[in-house]
């Protein structure tokens, strides 16, 4: 199902995401902590990709990168040692 979201046009994802719903299948939210820019698989569950998010349009490339950037920052890692 993944593939075929990626693959579809925008007007049609939403009539696709019902369909799921009605089979039970639960969808996330996009989640910056691990979603790509398109639908995406995590921990098993399907999950919204960062370019459904509005206002981000013509910068997801440059957006996705600054995300994983941010991902490989280990928590005990001062941020400003990375700029």
């Amino acid at each position: 199902m993944k593939a075929v979201l990626n693959h579809t046009s925008f007007e049609k994802v939403p009539g696709l995401v019902m369909d799921l719903k009605e089979m039970g299948i639960k969808i996330h939210v996009p989640d910056i902590n691990g979603s790509e820019i398109g639908f995406c698989i995590l921990n098993g569950e399907l999950w919204y990709g960062l370019g459904s998010i509005k206002g981000i349009g013509d910068c997801q490339k440059k957006y996705v990168d600054i995300v994983e950037k941010i991902r490989e920052i280990k928590p005990d890692t001062d941020i400003c040692e990375n700029q």
